[in-house]
């Protein structure tokens, strides 16, 4: 019998169907004796013979929608594997944008690589990669959320050139949070402001605290956490592992133990999470103040640094140190690697010496010490162990075999008597027994010294290589400030003494007025002394109504002002609901501008103009020529304060 070739019309994939076809073609050939060109045509399923009269076989029908399942499952396994094939692809590629992998070969037995997500305010989830946090907090294993941060309030902000982490913790006694934050605040632009981002990682699993933190940044810093400025996150409660089976060392206490080590997650924590949200990442504490222009002085010394791990904005601990974002994932895993044995700024310094230093060459390194007598050799094992062998020359000052790494050698000059007293028996040896407890003590004494210029001498080649990584810049930006430290019962007297005085207002050259005001000033922080340059103007409490004129002795043309409240010490106390005004010489000028239907002036009496107002503690602006010459400017307060009123800077300029 003669059929026609078989013929499907499928919407199916081809190269599954077409396997079916060969398969179904070399079965029929071998089972059904068919010709090989036998012709069939499929529609809808079923299968029809083309010449008329033919007959179709039932085992050719089974054979047919047997194929027709294999094609359904082949199309479905194909999906499959492409989407999974495209997730692949799209995992391997996150991964190595946010952490490269080394292209050497890992054992089967390695740890993969764990992300963090971290929860945002918008649709989507971010997520970092921080290889092998398991093997150094396998607690974690149990909880997978607990790497999730609470970001508590946030916009998400990220692209900024300056991120500002600082780490809170409940104190019992003073909290020094909200004065902090508003020194780092205080006199930025609204540039500055757009390009920084400052979080605060409450670093406690009290979940009231942390609610209670955030409330009050919210309730003084509304503005800066509606822009993104500010942030507050906090740990899961399950972050921290058991401390109570940490070991003691160093002579430290078991609290102490315990708060250095929390100190090391919370700082390893706070890095991970911000280090995709700028350029550059500070390291601050809660109990700091900021010298004024910060902002610009540590982004202008980065960006003038060729290579380097971190830089120093302050030579105390861990306090303004700054590190590229780019290498914050290495530098927390060495935290985290070590966070039981040794404290933060201790583990930052091995860091360094990990990168850079040779232990070889400080083994051979070479120092002579001129002192009277025969040439000798100094090894030093250990601080504990220092012994000095005479020699003639140089050349028998080499040891064979070569010494350990741990060795170190030196040439220095011993006295003859000191070799001398040695010998049993001799005349220096009975006469340095005459005087035993004296000669012990001198003896002491030589040998501390000895063995401090041994160890400091070869730690100058380390030293040395370090500091091409850790640059400092002077003077100080920040100072600690707070007495009462996070762990309970100490007192941190801590002050970096290249600080220097902080300038407390800023002097500028007024034009000549008559000054008068209804606010009282404190001591000596007299208006008239602010307006000369000489101090700055403090008044007590503002009530509705209260006033600052200055009334200038002929008209004048004003290009422009500045009136700042609050300073770097006493950010708090600023000028709020009050507005500038000035009295322009020209009456018809002045009635023309106040009562024009689109003018943008309001005038509050017969002869004063609202010009401007005070926001977030800063009023300034220019004053358009049609107001000019300026009889007069005031300042006038419209609602009660709550604080006292500072004004750090007046700046009237012609």
């Amino acid at each position: 019998m003669h059929f026609s070739l078989l013929s499907v019309h499928t919407a199916s994939s081809g190269g599954v169907w077409a396997l079916g076809c060969l398969w179904g073609a070399a079965l029929l050939s071998t089972h059904t004796h068919l010709h090989p060109c036998t012709h069939y045509e499929a529609d809808r399923g079923e299968i029809s013979p083309k010449a008329p009269g033919s007959t179709v076989r039932p085992d050719l029908q089974t054979l047919y929608q047997r194929l027709l399942l294999a094609e359904e499952l082949g199309g479905q396994v194909s999906r499959d594997l492409s989407s999974l094939l495209e997730e692949l692809r799209n995992t391997s590629r996150a991964a190595n944008i946010s952490h490269p992998i080394s292209s050497t070969a890992t054992t089967s037995d390695s740890i993969p690589t764990e992300k963090i997500r971290q929860k945002t305010d918008h649709s989507g989830q971010q997520t970092f990669v921080q290889p092998n946090i398991y093997l150094y907090m396998p607690h974690l294993r149990q909880h997978p959320d607990s790497l999730l941060p609470n970001v508590v309030l946030g916009q998400g902000r990220r692209g900024v050139s300056l991120v500002l982490g600082i780490p809170t913790v409940k104190r019992e006694k003073q909290n020094y949070l909200v004065s902090t934050l508003r020194s780092l605040l205080y006199g930025l632009t609204t540039l500055q402001q757009q390009d920084l981002l400052i979080i605060v990682f409450v670093a406690e699993t009290d979940s009231d605290y942390v609610g209670s933190i955030a409330e009050s940044i919210r309730k003084n810093f509304s503005r800066e956490v509606q822009s993104g400025l500010l942030e507050v996150i906090s740990p899961s409660q399950y972050y921290y592992p058991d401390f109570s089976g940490l070991r003691e060392t160093f002579g430290d206490s078991k609290d102490r133990v315990k708060w250095r080590t929390k100190q090391n997650l919370d700082y390893s924590f706070l890095m991970l999470y911000a280090q995709d949200k700028g350029t550059y990442y500070v390291q601050l504490e809660d109990d700091v103040v900021a010298k004024a222009g910060y902002f610009n002085a540590m982004k202008t010394f980065a960006n003038q640094q060729q290579q380097w791990l971190y830089l120093e904005f302050s030579q105390l601990g861990f306090i303004g140190k700054m590190f590229q974002s780019r290498d914050l994932p290495m530098i927390a895993e060495f935290f985290l690697m070590f966070h039981r044995d040794k404290p933060i700024d201790w583990l930052l310094d091995h860091i360094l010496w990990v990168k850079v230093c040779n232990p070889e060459k400080d083994a051979y390194a070479l120092l002579r010490f001129h002192q009277r007598g025969d040439l000798a050799v100094c090894v030093c094992v250990s601080p504990a162990a220092f012994e000095c062998r005479s020699c003639h020359s140089a050349e028998q000052a080499h040891f064979a075999p070569p010494p350990t790494s741990w060795d170190l050698m030196l040439y220095c000059q011993v006295t003859q008597r000191r070799q001398a007293s040695k010998q049993p028996g001799s005349a220096a040896a009975s006469s340095r027994h005459t005087h035993t407890r004296a000669g012990q003590r001198r003896s002491r004494r030589m040998e501390e010294r000895k063995r401090s210029a041994v160890w400091l001498y070869f730690q100058k080649d380390c030293n040395k290589q370090k500091a091409q990584l850790r640059h400092r810049y002077k003077p100080s930006l920040f100072q600690h400030v707070g007495l009462h430290s996070s762990l309970s019962g100490k007192l941190q007297q801590l002050k970096d003494k290249d600080f220097g005085q902080q300038s407390l207002f800023q002097a500028h050259s007024n034009p000549a007025a008559e000054l008068s005001s209804s606010l009282k000033h404190y001591q000596q922080h007299s208006l008239e002394r602010a307006y000369r340059g000489q101090d700055f103007f403090w008044a007590l409490t503002p009530s509705h109504g209260d006033y600052i004129l200055f009334n200038f002795t002929q008209p004048i043309h004003i290009s422009r002002y500045l009136f700042r409240s609050g300073n770097i010490e006493t950010s708090g106390d600023k000028f709020t609901n009050t507005t500038v005004e000035v009295l322009p010489s020209n009456a018809s000028a002045r009635d023309r501008l106040a009562t024009g239907s689109s003018s943008s002036y309001k005038a509050p009496d017969e002869h004063f103009i609202t010009i401007g107002a005070f926001e977030n503690g800063v009023a300034e602006g220019e004053i358009e020529e049609a107001l000019q010459p300026i009889s007069a400017l005031r300042l006038v307060v419209h609602s009660d304060a709550d604080v006292w009123a500072l004004l750090s800077e007046i700046h009237i300029a012609v």
